[in-house]
């Protein structure tokens, strides 16, 4: 079972989902493969999650990124397929 997110770029290694991810959303998102609906959420999640990280960015920004990271987790609840909230 895959348990991996690829970027957008796929020029690298795998990269796993990060920790803001649930585990149990994880498991979910496992089951839609390489579901095209996940690519863009991706895109939008890995850039966030690393500047929500980032001691060399302003707070305000981190903030902003943040934000983004669990906009991003929210979208990939809605992606998998009848989740209830």
């Amino acid at each position: 079972m895959p348990l991996v997110a690829h970027p957008s770029d796929s020029w690298g290694g795998m990269h796993y989902w990060p920790d803001v991810v649930p585990r149990d959303l994880v498991v979910l998102l496992a089951g839609l493969g390489e579901a095209p609906q996940l690519k863009a959420v991706s895109d939008r999640l890995f850039p966030a999650v690393a500047v929500a990280a980032s001691r060399t960015v302003d707070e305000r920004e981190r903030g902003a990124a943040a934000s983004e990271a669990e906009s991003a987790v929210a979208a990939l609840w809605a992606a998998v397929p009848d989740h209830q909230p």
